[in-house]
């Protein structure tokens, strides 16, 4: 592997003088009959070897030596580290401009390509689709704005991630500045609509746990013409959403009838509505929350700015005012 690594360092000279280029052929030459498990018969990694060693033996005898002896094994220790470290450089990039974070959608980390940390302020799921994203549309979800206007936003959020919480500031200056825009808000829980600890029967536990029970009391707020109420106290409140206890209080704060909130809480029905809003949202390729939809366009945790300039934009292109 001596040849390689005097392949890469010959190539890398010869870009700024010709006088490496032959150099570089002839490592190139010695490169390809090291990969197809023949010698190497010009002798080039020799009078590497009797170069490198040549040079050290001047000052440091010894050592001149032991790298006589051992040069072609640290060769190969490099170039695995060579390799090893390429395949992670490329893993990070692929998953920084794929999900803006070096480790994928869940697991966050320093990012050398992100040092703030920015394109990754969202909680993130893996999900087994790989099919072509399909873009939601509202599907009956609680909206406010005119059902007929030029810019739809649609959120997908989970009342257990902190950054669907600070989106709400957010959706509110983008309202109060816009008001040719329907909102629209859909479930994403980021427990994937986790069945057993839907209802009150046990307590949630893992990551985001509740979030699928938080999503089914969101729609039965919805259900008793209460969505908006409820839903600003679960952005307000998230240490309510660990008990059912919680989010019957909650249900009170907000004027909802709370006997007929835990039966609905208990209805098959409730989890399947929540369930069709997450499988709406995995089918749109979503990987995190928040994750907004701006006639049709996907922004992952926009700023407020770039959330507003995609708004704008839509209506422009609508050719709305």
């Amino acid at each position: 592997m001596l040849c390689l690594i005097a392949l890469i360092v010959c190539t890398g000279l010869a870009i700024g003088s010709a006088r490496y280029r032959p150099l570089a052929r002839e490592a190139l030459a010695c490169v390809f009959r090291r990969v197809t498990l023949r010698k190497c018969t010009t002798g080039f990694d020799r009078r590497v070897n009797a170069a490198l060693t040549g040079r050290v033996m001047r000052t440091h005898p010894h050592a001149a030596r032991f790298l006589h002896r051992h040069l072609e094994g640290m060769a190969w220790v490099f170039v695995f580290v060579l390799v090893g470290s390429t395949s992670y450089l490329t893993y990070g990039l692929t998953n920084y401009f794929h999900y803006g974070s070096c480790y994928g959608p869940v697991r966050r980390g320093f990012c050398i390509f992100d040092p703030t940390g920015r394109r990754s302020q969202y909680s993130g799921i893996l999900t087994d689709y790989h099919g072509p994203p399909i873009i939601p549309g509202s599907d009956g979800a609680p909206a406010v704005g005119a059902p007929d206007a030029p810019v739809t936003v649609i959120e997908f959020g989970s009342y257990t991630c902190p950054y669907t919480r600070r989106s709400a500031a957010v959706v509110s200056e983008l309202l109060t500045h816009h008001a040719a825009v329907r909102f629209v808000y859909r479930q994403f829980p980021l427990d994937a609509v986790e069945t057993a600890s839907a209802t009150c029967a046990e307590d949630s536990t893992g990551p985001h746990a509740g979030a699928t029970r938080a999503a089914m009391a969101a729609a039965c707020a919805q259900a008793e013409g209460r969505f908006w109420e409820y839903h600003r106290l679960l952005l307000s409140r998230p240490e309510a959403l660990e008990t059912c206890g919680g989010l019957l209080q909650l249900a009170g704060e907000a004027g909802i009838d709370q006997d007929r909130f835990t039966r609905c809480l208990a209805e098959p029905a409730t989890l399947e509505q929540v369930r069709r809003d997450f499988e709406d949202g995995v089918r749109a390729g979503m990987y995190g929350t928040p994750t907004f939809y701006v006639n049709g366009v996907t922004l992952v945790a926009p700023s407020a700015e770039e959330l507003d300039a995609a708004v704008q934009h839509a209506a422009g292109e609508s050719g709305a005012r």
